[in-house]
């Protein structure tokens, strides 16, 4: 007997036993991963108030790779979360307003190490939609961290708005 997939059972049966494993491994890298995210923006913001020195200079490149590790292994671990993740969105109520405030709020400190302002003008003609909140949530919080990120190292005023 087979699957609608063409898999046999068993064969479907490893593969829902694989995405539980990966979706357990993303939940256990991602507590860790935000630790390491969020301590080298805030190592990266106190560095930055130190004197100019070579010192300095070696400690920001460090820090920099630092980050771009954590960003590359958070898209590995995304990829996993998509995969252990079934194929339907699970639509609920969203708030967009309240999920962009939360969002922005979560990234302040590393806009703020970034000297990055984020003008977040909520509107008010915007009501709850039929969403899945976390997929949602995803999508809002990597156009914010690709935004900073194009941000980085610019001279002059930067905002998202």
């Amino acid at each position: 007997m087979t699957g609608s997939a063409g898999f046999s059972l068993p064969e479907s049966d490893r593969l829902i036993e694989l995405g539980r494993i990966a979706g357990g491994l993303v939940h256990e890298l991602k507590n860790p991963l935000g630790v390491i995210t969020l301590n080298a923006d805030l190592l990266r913001e106190q560095t930055a108030r130190l004197p100019a020195s070579p010192e300095r200079e070696r400690m920001e490149r460090r820090l920099s790779r630092i980050n771009e590790s954590a960003r590359n292994l958070q898209a590995i671990v995304q990829s996993f979360l998509s995969f252990a993740r079934p194929g339907r969105p699970d639509p609920e109520a969203v708030d967009i307003n309240g999920t962009l405030r939360q969002l922005v709020d979560e990234q302040a400190e590393a806009n703020a190490a970034d000297a990055v302002q984020i003008a977040f003008r909520p509107d008010e003609g915007i009501s709850a939609v039929p969403a899945d909140h976390q997929h949602l949530a995803s999508v809002f919080r990597n156009i914010l961290v690709n935004a900073r990120e194009a941000l980085r190292g610019r001279s002059g005023e930067r905002r998202i708005l």
